[in-house]
């Protein structure tokens, strides 16, 4: 029984290693995926805000390399981008006025962190297209400052003393990549994937997506749900949790 309970646990603790290192699916479309890797701590947790950080890809699953994501429309009406409720979920670092930090500032970045929300780009590689009469800016923006942070700034470079945290509740903007899909624009070497998005924020959080992506063919419209929790990774832990109790038990 011993023997037994043993491989029982190795089995457990193997599932929820892969759970641990396996993106989690958040959006099935008929072109694209949308996936969210498993969140890590980040930043000072838990003597500041116990953030985690996760990243949000688009794939291009169609098999056409016309599809593969260029362009990303998240303020056009009656597209939001990424939004999360009242509580103001996404951490944000910024240095009001000087250095806008909604996508990351250059290699490497100085404000743009772990515990910052961005986009996962440079400025300079993208194109911002602002529809006539929409309200909101076509670069890629957000909202601070909705919430107070206590988490320690972690900024560098000339401003880096100057930097301020807080939460904001979205992360929006219409743009496309220069040059298109060949761009590669998260630099990963795979154009068939947009690392589009970071996020930091609180375990729990409530993140709701309304955007279309896009390629040099498209779009497909995505919409739906998720939570900064990996369903997987709280199985395995939940198992490794009976299978304890189990060994209890049997002595």
């Amino acid at each position: 029984m011993k023997k037994l309970a043993s491989l029982l646990c190795v089995t457990v603790l193997l599932t929820a290693a892969a759970a641990a290192n396996a993106d989690i699916q958040v959006y099935a479309g008929s072109i694209y995926d949308v996936y969210m890797t498993v969140p890590v701590p980040v930043g000072a947790n838990p003597a500041g805000e116990a953030l985690f950080g996760v990243e949000i890809k688009v794939v291009n699953i169609s098999g056409d390399s016309d599809y593969d994501p260029a362009g990303f429309n998240g303020s056009s009406d009656p597209y939001t981008g990424f939004t999360t409720p009242v509580e103001a979920g996404f951490h944000q670092q910024e240095i009001t006025g000087l250095v806008a930090t909604a996508v990351l500032d250059g290699p490497p970045s100085n404000i743009a962190t772990a515990i910052d929300t961005h986009f996962n780009f440079y400025a300079g590689d993208i194109l911002s297209v602002d529809p006539p009469g929409d309200p909101d800016p076509g670069a890629p923006s957000e909202t601070t400052n909705l919430a107070a942070s206590v988490e320690p700034v972690d900024a560098t470079g000339p401003f880096g003393g100057f930097a301020t945290v807080s939460f904001g509740d979205r992360m929006f903007g219409t743009f496309s990549v220069i040059g298109g899909a060949a761009a590669d624009v998260d630099g990963d070497g795979d154009p068939t994937t947009w690392n589009l998005l970071h996020i930091a924020a609180k375990w729990g959080t409530q993140v709701h997506m309304n955007f279309f992506m896009t390629g040099v063919k498209g779009p497909e419209i995505i919409v739906g749900d998720f939570n900064i929790v990996p369903e997987p990774a709280t199985m395995g832990l939940l198992a490794m949790g009976g299978v304890a109790a189990l060994l209890r038990r049997r002595r």
